[in-house]
């Protein structure tokens, strides 16, 4: 009976058995984040690292780190530039020895990364708006995953896109844009005609992309005007509307000549606009 009690407790003290796995996509696209998902079975006070490497062959590298002890977990982000294929590895580790551990798994995944396609062009939304008016511009094009942008500004008699902006140049700032999105520059105080400069961050290698857009002091006048004889159109509207008697007529007589103003507004800014 004792020796059945010892043996019994030598099986209850032994270590559960290590064993690890790596679950990751197998294909992806340069500068995607993706979720690594690190799974399996660790001994008492043991740790798993996990690291990328490019290659296909893991190195005993260290790595981030999560304590495990017995059915663990955890996940890990993965995210790099370089096309190619790259090792996901994971190593379960002892408590005080980061890379050697004699008995304890490892495991590796292997994800192929493609060069992110980065194809956009600019149009603006107007391509005449008033001076204090918001410039807006469309972005199209196809793109693997969203892109972030830095636009600018600057006069066509001034130095061309190729120049690096000084940071107030940059009237918007860094700007998040993907295919099919429109972007709000602000509004430019000074008429005349401008380049609206366009360059994708972290992306030094790729073309800077260019529309114009002419900013019209004519246009924000043109638009004031409209915005004045309309609101005055419709007060006149509502005058007409509540009046009764011979008041009616001569109220709709005034209404008749505001909407004639507004249509002359409007036609205005289809002339300068």
């Amino acid at each position: 009976m004792l020796v059945v009690c010892w043996a019994l407790a030598l099986v209850a003290a032994a270590p559960a058995m290590a064993e690890v796995r790596v679950t990751a996509p197998t294909q992806g696209v340069t500068g995607e984040v993706y979720t690594v998902t690190v799974s399996g079975t660790g001994p008492f006070a043991a740790r798993v690292r996990f690291h990328a490497q490019p290659g296909t062959v893991c190195d005993p590298l260290s790595g981030d780190q999560e304590a495990v002890s017995g059915p663990f977990s955890h996940t890990f982000t993965f995210a790099e530039q370089a096309p190619g294929p790259w090792a996901l590895c994971a190593r379960l580790v002892g408590e005080d020895d980061e890379y050697d551990a004699p008995g304890f798994e490892q495991a590796s995944a292997i994800i192929e990364l493609r060069a992110g396609v980065v194809q956009l062009a600019l149009a603006p939304v107007h391509p005449v708006v008033g001076v204090g008016e918001p410039v807006r511009v469309r972005v199209f094009g196809q793109v693997d995953t969203e892109t972030q942008l830095w636009l600018w500004p600057r006069p066509v008699d001034g130095p061309p896109c190729s120049d690096a902006p000084w940071i107030g140049d940059q009237t918007s700032g860094s700007v998040s844009g993907t295919a099919g999105a429109i972007i709000d520059l602000g509004p430019i105080m000074v008429p005349g005609t401008y380049r609206v400069c366009a360059r994708p961050r972290q992306a030094e290698e790729l073309a800077l992309l260019e529309t114009q857009v002419t900013v019209s002091q004519a246009c924000a006048d043109a638009h004031r005007a409209r915005t004045l004889r309309t609101a005055s159109y419709r007060r006149a509207r509502g005058a007409y509307r509540r009046a009764r008697g011979a008041r009616r007529q001569r109220l709709r007589r005034a209404m008749k000549r505001r909407e004639a103003a507004m249509v002359r507004a409007r036609d205005q800014v289809a002339r300068d606009c």
